[in-house]
């Protein structure tokens, strides 16, 4: 499996102590590929995964609003939601049965189709008035229609990384070029201690393997590197 994502931080170092600034709102545009886009990627179990996300300021699972595809062998599906991953993944199985093949939908899923232009977004809402210990966000997608796809998400810590990512695991399901465009992120003032801090002062930016996603302006286009 090859994950390639984008890191973006904003940080400052007191006493020692890396701390980064609390992210307000991820949000960006993801078109979703035709298919005679889409190409062989590594794996075997037929799926791919686009999205923004956001990581907590230390080591934890990310929140992501996804474009999900799946190739089931005569068939490929594209579906978008979300998933909130603290205690577990939820939302991300593809509600396969014997007799329906891939027909069944999970809650909060949605067919999309090829050209659909997705508005994923995560945003922190504040914390809960009556624990303080709790930070809630809401993530999804924000076109008409799609509200089943949007979660209220309660978790333990500050989230202060912002992600985007291509997360190739199957046959058919990529696409050799994709964007990430109009790609915002909004800041708190607050920054928190963080555990999940990048190596120096220069390295802001964008990491990737087996592949490359680079930004120019507000802008992610992800190029796949050709597997031989």
């Amino acid at each position: 499996m090859a994950i390639l994502q984008s890191c973006t931080y904003q940080f400052d170092r007191v006493h020692g102590v890396t701390r980064v600034r609390l992210i307000k709102k991820l949000s960006c545009d993801m078109t979703v590929p035709r298919y005679d886009e889409l190409v062989d990627a590594a794996g075997n179990s037929h799926q791919s995964f686009y999205w923004p996300g956001l990581a907590p300021a230390a080591n934890g699972e990310v929140i992501q609003p996804v474009l999900g595809i799946l190739n089931g062998g005569n068939f490929t599906q594209m579906r978008a939601y979300t998933v909130k991953s603290e205690g577990g993944y939820t939302n991300t199985g593809w509600g396969y049965t014997q007799e329906h093949g891939y027909n069944v939908m999970p809650q909060g899923h949605i067919h999309v189709e090829p050209g659909t232009v997705l508005h994923g977004y995560i945003e922190y809402i504040g914390k809960d008035p009556e624990d303080d210990t709790v930070y809630i966000y809401e993530a999804g997608f924000s076109n008409p229609g799609f509200e089943s796809t949007i979660e209220r998400i309660r978790v333990h810590q500050p989230y202060a990384n912002a992600q985007l990512c291509v997360e190739p695991r199957g046959a058919k399901t990529l696409a050799p070029v994709f964007v990430f465009a109009n790609v915002q992120v909004e800041y708190t003032d607050t920054y928190v201690p963080s555990g999940y801090y990048p190596n120096n002062d220069n390295s802001n930016g964008w990491r990737s393997d087996n592949g490359e996603i680079t930004m120019v302006g507000n802008t992610a286009t992800f190029h796949r590197h050709t597997t031989v």
